[in-house]
């Protein structure tokens, strides 16, 4: 988080954060259709609606992630057009695809079911998405996730769906995370490749 973030988020709004963070939340739901062993899995995912953040970087950093974090967070706390308040879900995920411009980084939370309509966000920058049904390959890893540990991540889990023989989606991944980073043990983390 950086200082300007600090500065404008209010006390309350410091407590609230602590608060969603510490309780358990509803995750979106899938089926492990197939287990292919070394814990890869393949899981089933219906439609549903996330709301959204876009940006096309450089260079991927640890803080860019946090920049696309907080208008999604300021969404689900009333910054939409019901002035909502929504609880927090996981997971969190961030598209990363590279594009010839640089490298093109999408982070979402997740919302709910795609048939339930959505109040519209407030900041321009931010949007509600629908993704429909899909397949993705993963497997659990734990730990604090870096830009670094991210992409060495990416490219081990890249490795062993190519020994394995599976296709996926060229030129992109998910970046997944499950977990509040003031929780220091037991966390949960993902890379996400879309099965071709």
């Amino acid at each position: 988080m950086s200082e300007l973030d600090i500065e404008v988020m209010t006390e309350a709004m410091v407590t609230e954060v602590w608060d969603d963070w510490v309780t358990q939340y509803t995750t979106a739901p899938y089926t492990v259709t197939t287990e292919y062993g070394e814990g890869l899995e393949e899981r089933l995912y219906p439609a549903m609606t996330w709301v959204c953040d876009h940006k096309t970087v450089d260079k991927e950093t640890d803080d860019q992630r946090s920049g696309l974090f907080w208008p999604l967070f300021r969404y689900i706390q009333g910054s939409n057009s019901a002035s909502l308040a929504i609880p927090m879900t996981t997971p969190v995920t961030t598209l990363v695809t590279s594009t010839s411009g640089g490298t093109s980084m999408t982070m979402c939370f997740f919302l709910g079911d795609s048939s339930k309509t959505w109040p519209q966000p407030t900041d321009a920058a931010v949007f509600l998405q629908t993704e429909e049904q899909r397949s993705v390959l993963t497997r659990t890893i734990g730990g604090y996730m870096t830009t670094a540990s991210w992409n060495t991540e990416a490219a081990a889990l890249s490795s062993l769906l190519a020994e394995k023989g599976l296709s996926v989606v060229a030129g992109r991944h998910y970046q997944v995370g499950y977990d509040a980073p003031y929780k220091f043990w037991n966390r949960k983390n993902e890379i996400w490749y879309e099965k071709a």
